[in-house]
């Protein structure tokens, strides 16, 4: 009887990894293909304040079934909140323009991990997925695409830019 219930177990176990690794591989077929993409993101804390990032990027994406692929964006940062002992207000803007390189992407545990030819990387839960259209949610501490700010007062300030980012087929 017991070894009827581990072989129970053994089977149980195994469909429950291929299922896993089916609807993984049903999200990478999906994926596959050309995008328009719109990214925002929203308010961190840091170690010297409390930022706002705005990311108001528009493009497109293109995700290939070799798991290379592309990105062009067009569109701006603003920055706001405070810095330094004396909660200094900083607010500015800047400009983002450009084609990034996707070197790998890859979809696991139901996250997509984005790398990019500089090796930064992105990490983004998978809330919404289908043929025509993925909502992903940044992964706090796990995406490494990383930033500089200086504040008026010139306190320097790293911040960690995580973008929510909505896809829809083109």
């Amino acid at each position: 009887m017991k070894r009827i219930t581990s072989i129970g177990g053994l089977l149980l176990a195994f469909a429950l990894v291929m299922s896993s690794c089916s609807k993984e591989k049903k999200l990478e077929r999906q994926l596959v293909g050309s995008w328009k993409v719109v990214k925002t993101s929203n308010e961190q804390t840091t170690a010297k304040g409390t930022i706002t990032v705005i990311a108001d990027l528009t493009g497109d994406c293109t995700f290939n079934k070799d798991k290379t692929g592309s990105c062009n964006l067009d569109g701006y940062f603003k920055v706001d909140g405070t810095v330094g002992p004396n909660n200094q207000p900083i607010s500015f803007s800047y400009k983002v323009s450009g084609t990034y390189s996707i070197k790998e992407w890859d979809i696991q545990d139901g996250k997509l991990y984005i790398t990019y030819d500089d090796n930064t990387v992105e990490v983004y839960f998978i809330t919404e997925a289908g043929k025509d259209k993925f909502i992903l949610e940044p992964v706090e501490g796990e995406s490494k695409v990383e930033t500089r700010i200086v504040g008026p007062d010139g306190t320097v300030i790293d911040i960690i830019l995580a973008y929510r980012m909505e896809l829809t087929r083109q």
